[in-house]
């Protein structure tokens, strides 16, 4: 009897390339999946997303032996505002033991405080509608690309704007309208670069830690589901696709390291954004200690900056930052528009 095995992932945290993997190891002779954005989006699949396919292929009968699905079983499990919950993992909790009623094995792959960026970014780039793809897939399943807006540009701020803009509206998100009235706006879409990006550093990543909480808890009270983070997958790529495999009880022969060592080399040239973190870690880290470093080559976003003045308030600096629509891109440039926050 054929088990069945399904990754639970997030958008850009590699399920696609992941279920490709799988069926590499059973047969190699398979294309590589990648196109130039870096994606697997080459390879098809058996892909439970939206979640209505997901009901379709349960009440089928039919007996995949993988498939991979976005959260999404429940309407309240929706991750843009209930990760604001205090009780999100139990949520979560609730979509993945449903899930094991119907699956043999589930693997989940998600992002760690390490790749927070990179996650993003992935996001951006890869996780796209285009007019047609959207005609094609989700209205006939009766999605309204208003809800969709922000799957539709690759631009950060844009995206960032239109998914504020849906939690203004939510009931479960603690973002209103009211919280951005401190930057005399009513419309996100109003804002200037250097108040979103102020907005962002405050208030974004409060939603990233949250889903980083619930999945630690659901670690704890799903032991027989693997969790993993890209992290995993960027520094021991071979260590994890083995216990990925194993865990889907997928043999994964000594011949067949090398062809996978082969597939990661030409993988990781494709993933623009997998040093993000570390990139913007070292920005804070060359202010704090006031040491030469520039980044002007790194194409750094909105929400990397974001991030940057996040951690440098995280360390009791500030920045002179009204009106700097544009980011300095050296530690020379920036260190005179710094200062001590008083206490």
């Amino acid at each position: 009897m054929t088990k069945q095995n399904l990754i639970v992932f997030l958008g850009g945290c590699y399920g696609t390339f992941f279920e490709w993997l799988f069926n590499f190891i059973e047969d190699p002779l398979i294309k590589l999946p990648f196109w130039e954005d870096g994606s697997s989006h080459d390879f098809d699949g058996n892909f439970l997303w939206p979640k209505e396919r997901l009901f379709q292929y349960i009440s089928s009968g039919k007996k995949s032996r993988f498939s991979r699905m976005h959260l999404g079983v429940f309407d309240e499990i929706n991750r843009f505002d209930g990760c604001h919950l205090d009780e999100y993992y139990k949520i979560l909790d609730k979509e993945l033991s449903f899930l094991s009623n119907h699956f043999d094995n589930i693997m989940v792959i998600g992002f760690d405080q390490e790749s927070v960026l990179w996650f993003h970014h992935n996001g951006f780039d890869k996780v796209i509608f285009t007019d047609q793809n959207f005609e094609d897939n989700m209205v006939p399943l009766g999605y309204s690309k208003e809800v969709f807006k922000s799957f539709f540009t690759h631009d950060p701020a844009e995206r960032i704007k239109h998914l504020i803009d849906l939690e203004v509206k939510s009931e479960l998100s603690p973002f209103k309208v009211t919280n951005l009235i401190g930057w005399n706006k009513n419309n996100i879409h109003d804002f200037d670069t250097w108040e979103l990006r102020e907005l962002l550093s405050f208030y974004w990543f409060t939603r990233t830690d949250g889903e980083i909480d619930a999945w630690e808890k659901n670690k704890l009270l799903h032991d027989d589901i693997l969790f993993i983070s890209i992290t995993d997958i960027k520094n021991k790529f071979i260590d994890t696709v083995t216990k990925s495999a194993n865990h889907f009880d997928v043999g994964v022969p000594d011949n067949m390291i090398d062809r996978l060592q082969q597939v990661y080399a030409k993988w990781l040239p494709l993933q623009k954004h997998i040093n993000k973190d570390s990139i913007c870690s070292q920005v804070v880290e060359s202010l704090l200690a006031q040491t030469p470093f520039d980044w002007s080559n790194c194409n750094l976003s909105i929400l990397d900056e974001a991030w940057i003045q996040k951690t440098l308030r995280e360390n009791d600096i500030e920045i002179r930052c009204h009106d700097l629509n544009v980011f300095p891109t050296n530690t020379e440039e920036f260190l005179p528009l710094l200062f001590k926050e008083k206490k």
